[in-house]
Parts: C-alpha cells; sequence; structure tokens
C-alpha cells in the first residue's frame, strides 16, 4: 500500500490507517470504495473470522432461545397437572386408620398415657404433599 491510495481520514473500517492494520487488501480511497459493490467488498481475514464466530454464536443464542420457549411450555404443562393433582388430592380421603406412631386411630390411647396427639399416617403425609405441591406451583407457575 502507497500513501497517496491511502485515505486516512476517510473513516471507512477498511482503511489500513484508520483499522491499523497495513497488511489489508481493499480499495483504498473512499471514491474507490464507493465504486465497489458492497456484496463485492472483501472484509480482512480477522474481521470475517470474527462475523462468523459471531453468526455461529447467533445460531447458537436463537437455538438456546427456541430450546427455553420448549421448556417454559413443559413447565407450565407440569404445573396445569400439579394443579389437578392438588385439587384432586384436596377433596380425597386420605385417612390410612393408623396413627403415625403405628397404633389403630379407633383404638389410639389417650394423648395424655401416650405423649403426643393421634395423627392419621395418611392425612399426615398427605398434607405434606399438598404443602410441598401448592410451593412448586408457586415457585414454577409461569406467568404470562
Amino acid at each position: 500500500m502507497t500513501s497517496e491510495n491511502k485515505a486516512p481520514e476517510c473513516g471507512h473500517p477498511f482503511c489500513g490507517e484508520t483499522c491499523g492494520s497495513a497488511a489489508i487488501e481493499a480499495p483504498h480511497t473512499q471514491r474507490e470504495l464507493d465504486d465497489v459493490p458492497s456484496g463485492e467488498r472483501e472484509a480482512p481475514p480477522d474481521l470475517a473470522e470474527g462475523m462468523r464466530a459471531m453468526k455461529a454464536l447467533l445460531a447458537r443464542i436463537v437455538a438456546a432461545e427456541s430450546e427455553l420457549t420448549t421448556e417454559r411450555a413443559k413447565v407450565a404443562r407440569l404445573v396445569e397437572v400439579l394443579k389437578a393433582c392438588v385439587s384432586s388430592l384436596e377433596r380425597a380421603d386420605t385417612a390410612e386408620g393408623v396413627c403415625c406412631c403405628g397404633d389403630n386411630m379407633e383404638s389410639h390411647g389417650d394423648p395424655m398415657n401416650c405423649g403426643h396427639s393421634p395423627v392419621d399416617m395418611g392425612d399426615y403425609y398427605a398434607r405434606k404433599a399438598l404443602e410441598a405441591a401448592s410451593a412448586a406451583i408457586a415457585a414454577y407457575e409461569v406467568k404470562p
């Protein structure tokens, strides 16, 4: 590149003076750049490599957004199913007739004698499942 072909003040990114690369083989004056159709302009190798990397990154971002949309739809569906299960369990009779200590609920000893209030095992675990399911619904429900 000779100094008479350069236009140091042109501000064009392909200009050797502007971008700092003396190895760029591209038109050097703004008039020459204007005369070359934009599809025929060659980018420097490092710029072309950067553009390929950007395109690859953009493709990965688009794929990740698509996957995220799919996963959000799955979560929304699972939340709806879990809501239906909670609704059913809230109305179900979960009593097993056995206390958590193993005694029969009908013949369970007096709380003053056995040291605890009788709690039906089925009702206890159903209540714990409902609490956990309700917390999960609140945490993962997809807001529109």
